[in-house]
């Protein structure tokens, strides 16, 4: 069972016993940060299926997907990106951040890197991602 746990105003937890995602505000961007080691059917079935987390993602229009506790992502696991993006406002963006070298060349080789641009750190983001001003 999933449930949304209200930790500030800024920042809520879903989480089951199998996945863990942490959403967060940074300015007007939406941060996911992804804890289950495995992108994959699974997590993106529980994930995909759950509206607590498609609910957030639709009222934003930059997203940043981190996936520094991901070690292995599959083809199901880029389509809940993909799943994503698409639940969000038109001329949206999404980021992914911490993206190890097999996934980032998962990415690559899906041209999904192309869709969405790949950053090492959240900093790395440009200005108009947060809407924040140095």
């Amino acid at each position: 069972m999933i449930k949304d746990v209200e930790m500030k105003d800024d920042d809520l937890q879903v989480q089951d016993d199998n996945a863990w995602v942490r959403l967060s505000l940074k300015g007007t961007l939406l941060l996911a940060q992804f804890k289950h080691h495995t992108l994959d059917a699974s997590f993106g079935l529980e994930i995909g299926k759950e509206s607590i987390l498609l609910k957030h993602v639709k009222k934003h229009s930059r997203l940043a997907v981190d996936l520094k506790h991901v070690s292995v992502a599959n083809s199901s696991g880029l389509a809940l990106l993909v799943q994503l993006f698409q639940a969000m406002p038109a001329g949206s963006r999404l980021y992914i951040l911490h993206a190890n070298a097999e996934i980032s060349e998962l990415l690559h080789d899906t041209f999904l890197d192309q869709l969405f641009p790949m950053f090492d750190h959240i900093h790395e983001l440009p200005v108009e991602a947060t809407g924040l001003r140095g």
